[in-house]
């Protein structure tokens, strides 16, 4: 397929703070996009708000170029300007939390000392 068609599809998930205005994040994912340089305009690209996920509100971006042999670079342009608009319009960059929640402890563990 791809020797006579040097398009690629290129894959994005950015997950976002909750609390995050979702339609402001999917303008600016979209505008990141439309700004490569390397990004084709047809097929149009895609932002999807995919998933409410455990940390974070994920965003889904898909879109194409004609560069098949400097996809893994453009990738990581994009990735790079995304974080940047991220930064610049102070929307949070999620990480993995837990809460922890202690129903009862014998207060006496914490008074014992070693034994051995």
């Amino acid at each position: 397929w791809t020797l006579s068609d040097k398009s690629r599809r290129i894959e994005i998930i950015s997950g976002v703070a909750y609390g995050s205005n979702v339609h402001q994040v999917k303008k600016l994912l979209f505008e990141v996009i439309k700004k490569h340089p390397d990004v084709k305009p047809d097929p149009e690209p895609l932002v999807l708000f995919n998933a409410m996920s455990e940390s974070s509100l994920d965003f889904r971006l898909l879109f194409w170029t004609d560069q098949f042999d400097n996809w893994l670079r453009i990738r990581s342009e994009v990735i790079l300007a995304i974080h940047d608009m991220l930064l610049e319009n102070d929307i949070s960059i999620p990480f993995p939390q837990r809460d922890l929640h202690i129903k009862s402890v014998d207060p006496m563990i914490f008074n014992q000392k070693d034994q051995r």
